[in-house]
């Protein structure tokens, strides 16, 4: 878990598609769940545990160490345990996977899907519907990419740095930082700061996030907007539009303030 620890401390992706924790955090999805840590997890479509938790799925089911697995679609286990499945395999280490619907792999493995695709550590990953890396990875797709770390990001649908990296995208951009940052409907909060939308939220650090479009906070403000709201530091700041707000100033309609 020291690759979720350097940049991630608690990440929490809520959405009506897909969601995803990494740490101590629960998550929940109608598309699917995903849990890494000492966390539970379930989901309509599928569920995978990684460490001393259980995990179970109408879908499948995985876990990865002493505990056990099984599902109604296929079922897998690494260790001392056995393993099968009738649509797709999952190898966790050095090995190869490939599955109809799509893979995964921990590690230092590649991995490649024809739904999503994700890696976990010094790994690569690219999918048609998104792709995301945690770490000192890179990351593209056609629908989104995150980056979290020294890394760049580019999307068409959105794209998401955290460090001192720049992004941007047809649909949105974001930087945290000393990067600018704009976007059309999205939320994102990094620090202490709550974040949650009805399209999808983001969390970086300890903070939650929420908005009707969506928002962002930066440092220990809040924020709220219909179309998004963006702070940083200690300052509010809203727009129809958007506009940044710095040391203490509130943002107007079409207008940015330094």
């Amino acid at each position: 878990m020291c690759i979720f620890c350097i940049f991630v401390h608690i990440l929490l992706w809520e959405s009506f598609i897909w969601a995803l924790t990494f740490g101590r955090s629960r998550l929940g999805a109608h598309g699917w769940a995903l849990t890494v840590g000492r966390s539970r997890l379930g989901a309509h479509g599928w569920a995978l545990t990684v460490g001393r938790s259980r995990l179970g799925a109408h879908g499948w089911a995985l876990t990865v160490g002493r505990s056990r697995l099984g599902a109604h679609g296929w079922a897998l286990t690494v260790g001392r345990s056995r393993l099968g499945a009738h649509g797709w395999a999952l190898t966790v280490g050095r090995s190869r996977l490939g599955a109809h619907g799509w893979a995964l792999t921990v590690g230092r493995s590649r991995l490649g899907a024809h739904g999503w695709a994700l890696t976990v550590g010094r790994s690569r990953l690219g999918a048609h519907g998104w792709a995301l890396t945690v770490g000192r990875s890179r990351l593209g797709a056609h629908g989104w990419a995150l980056t979290v770390g020294r890394s760049r990001l580019g999307a068409h649908g959105w794209a998401l740095t955290v460090g001192r990296s720049r992004l941007g995208a047809h649909g949105w951009a974001l930087t945290v930082g000393r990067s600018r940052l704009g976007a059309h409907g999205w939320a994102l909060t990094v620090g202490r700061s709550r974040l949650g939308a009805h399209g999808w939220a983001l969390t970086v650090g300890r903070s939650r996030l929420g908005a009707h479009g969506w928002a962002l906070t930066v440092g220990r403000s809040r924020l709220g907007a219909h179309g998004w709201a963006l702070t940083v530091g200690r300052s509010r700041l809203g727009a129809h539009v958007w506009a940044p707000v710095i040391k203490g100033s509130v943002g107007r309609p079409h207008q940015k303030q330094l």
